[in-house]
């Protein structure tokens, strides 16, 4: 009986570490844990790179909304902690400040060690940048 969990923890570790989105854990705002694409997709060559930062340092001063990257990723993560999943674009950027597209998605995940979040982030500027350039054909 002692093999099946740690088993089941090699699977999930596995499936983790191959997912080709950016997968987090969050706890107090703060980055706690992340996969391989997380560091790639941040442009951060080591762990210690991300872990413990708040998602607002990689990110602009303000959204594309005008709205201040701190406060609304607070808000965001706010209301994922009280039991309601979120789903939304954001604006990110990598180590290095170079800019990218990305949508969000935040889970309350909860443990019996602790209540913390898990965010998958999916890089979608290709996506944006091919629907700019087929509003801008369509426009001609």
């Amino acid at each position: 009986m002692a093999e099946k969990p740690k088993h089941e923890e090699s699977r999930y570790r596995r499936l983790f570490e191959a997912a080709n989105d950016s997968i987090f854990i969050m706890k107090d705002y703060r980055f706690l844990e992340c996969n391989r694409m997380t560091l790639k997709m941040f442009g951060c060559e080591k762990e210690e790179d991300i872990l413990g930062s708040y998602p607002w340092d990689f990110s602009p001063l303000n959204q594309p909304d005008g709205r201040s990257s701190k406060e609304k990723a607070v808000e965001m993560i706010d209301s994922c902690l009280k039991g309601k999943p979120q789903r939304f674009y954001w604006k990110h950027i990598q180590k290095d400040g170079r800019e990218f597209d990305a949508e969000i998605s935040l889970n309350l995940l909860e443990t019996e060690e602790i209540n913390s979040i898990i965010a998958i982030v999916r890089d979608i500027t290709v996506q944006i940048r091919v629907e700019e350039a087929l509003r801008k054909s369509a426009a001609i």
